[in-house]
């Protein structure tokens, strides 16, 4: 009798682990927000106080590419950068860090916001991803960075 009991028991939380499903990606029915493998477009920047007034970039000077292996691939006007990177919680609202960022040292041309961009790239920077467009708030400077997905 204490058997049944305990398949009785067991049956639904088999049921409840089922529900998940795991795409070949790595993301989850609970977490979409997958940046594992994703490469992004830089489009808007500006200063965190004037979210509605963002300024457009040069179309593909700025590009992000986060590996699956946690390595980070850097386009910043006209240098490249190499890193590692790795985020939490995984959602739509979370944490980017970034380790060292080696970064290609040529001059670019006058305008250009690759050496800001690239300088605050680093250490623990917010996130948050709707409409397929990924958000970063640094804080030094306190800018917001609005990326398009490439994928």
């Amino acid at each position: 009798m204490n058997r049944c009991y305990g398949r009785l028991f067991l049956s639904p939380l088999l049921i409840l682990a089922g529900c998940q499903t795991t795409r070949n990606d790595g993301t989850t029915d609970a977490n979409p927000y997958q940046l594992a493998g994703t490469t992004w477009l830089l489009i808007q920047q500006g200063p965190a106080s004037e979210a509605g007034r963002l300024a457009d970039v040069p179309p593909y000077a700025y590009t992000m590419a986060l590996s699956k292996d946690g390595s980070a691939r850097f386009k910043f006007d006209c240098n490249l950068g190499t890193g590692r990177w790795k985020s939490s919680p995984a959602g739509p609202d979370g944490k980017l860090s970034f380790g060292t960022i080696a970064v290609s040292t040529k001059l670019c041309p006058a305008g250009s916001i690759g050496e800001q961009l690239s300088g605050a790239m680093h250490g623990q920077i917010a996130f948050s991803i709707y409409d397929g467009r990924l958000t970063i708030q640094t804080h030094d400077p306190d800018r917001l960075y609005v990326w398009d997905s490439v994928d």
